[in-house]
């Protein structure tokens, strides 16, 4: 009997192996993830099949998925694939291939569905949308253009969302007079002030304050010129400073250690031990894929969606703008992350309204906010 028992147990592990087997041995190129990276996926020995065909495309640059944004799309491709029996493979841009013959690769792979990581492929698009009307083009972190054909999909994120959470943690740890340093040539950014106002605004009149300041400069994204001015910033008694970008952020972290004092980003630009940063509020890019796909395309990849719709604006609702709260990327000195949840949890059930406009100056009641001079 128990030797019946055991087959049994055998018999029904190897069926339940070769039924997630059936959808993992799906993807290619995952096996090169270098090991060094966090939380890569187990290698699959897949044969390098000429005739195989690819149903989700990942291009990226040619950094691949060393680069921590590509390799968190990457992922999400892959849970997709795996999940719902897709194939998948990425492509990297290299010295003698660019995103055009990268693209006419992947069309010859008869992929459905081609994923790019951001805007820096929008003029490349103009023309790639044109020339295979067939595939559909899903770019992320990127904001819709009139001139987008029917077949591209924009993913955008709430940057007023992330603007406001900066703005009103930030005040709500103690910090009285807050900086600004934007890019001057991204559109993008006015949002992330006009949301950090409207954050820090509240914070203010929850705490019955009266005497927050918020300076700001648009300036080229550049580190040296953020350095510069982020120094002038903390030599004006600035006590923190939000950057979005990368270039941006390193130069201001630069001066932030000099000064003693603090910046938070925009986005993940360090990896938690940089004692110049607050926080971080980040995309995350893996849910934001994975709501696209699941809420846009039916089993065999076709747009189920209305053309009105075909571009996506996500935000805390969708999980996809979150502040990391482990204590690694956590420096906040006096709140918690059950700070972060409450006023989280109210934003998402409509209980705080973030307005995303542009055009006009949002209204304020507490907060004194103007341009650096």
């Amino acid at each position: 009997m128990k030797k019946a028992k055991k087959v049994l147990l055998i018999l029904l592990s190897l069926i339940t192996a070769l039924s997630v087997t059936a959808c993992s041995l799906s993807g290619e190129n995952n096996d090169s993830t270098d090991s060094t990276v966090e939380d890569v996926f187990d290698t699959y020995d897949i044969p390098q099949d000429t005739e195989r065909e690819y149903d989700i495309a990942l291009i990226t640059n040619s950094d691949g998925i060393e680069n921590e944004k590509n390799l968190s799309l990457w992922k999400s491709i892959i849970a997709y694939g795996d999940t719902n029996c897709k194939t998948y493979k990425y492509y990297s841009e290299s010295a003698d291939k660019d995103v055009q013959t990268l693209v006419s690769e992947v069309v010859d792979d008869n992929a459905k569905i081609i994923i790019l990581p951001d805007e820096n492929y929008k003029n490349a698009l103009f023309d790639l949308q044109n020339i295979y009307p067939e595939i559909t083009f899903i770019i992320v972190d990127t904001q819709p253009d009139e001139f987008f054909a029917e077949n591209v999909h924009c993913i955008k994120f709430r940057e007023e969302q992330a603007g406001y959470l900066a703005g009103y943690l930030t005040i709500l740890d103690g910090n009285k007079s807050l900086g600004f340093i934007g890019d001057s040539g991204n559109e993008r950014n006015m949002r992330y002030l006009y949301g950090m106002v409207q954050g820090a605004d509240d914070a203010t009149q929850k705490l019955r304050l009266h005497d927050i300041t918020i300076t700001y400069r648009f300036i080229e994204d550049n580190s040296d010129k953020a350095k510069s001015m982020a120094k002038k910033f903390y030599d004006n008694d600035v006590d923190v400073i939000f950057t979005c970008t990368e270039n941006i952020s390193k130069g201001a972290a630069q001066a932030a250690e000099a000064a003693k004092k603090k910046i938070i980003c925009g986005e993940r630009v360090f990896d938690g031990t940089d004692k110049s940063a607050l926080g971080y509020v980040e995309y995350d890019t893996v849910n934001a894929v994975d709501y696209a796909m699941k809420s846009g395309f039916d089993s065999d990849l076709d747009w189920i969606g209305d053309s009105e719709n075909k571009d996506l604006n996500l935000g805390m609702d969708s999980e996809c703008i979150v502040i990391p709260t482990d204590e690694k990327l956590w420096k906040f000195k006096n709140i918690s992350s059950a700070d972060y949840d409450d006023i989280v949890e109210k934003i998402v059930n409509g209980e705080v309204e973030i307005s995303d406009k542009t055009e006009v100056k949002p209204p304020i009641a507490a907060v004194v906010y103007s341009e650096f001079e």
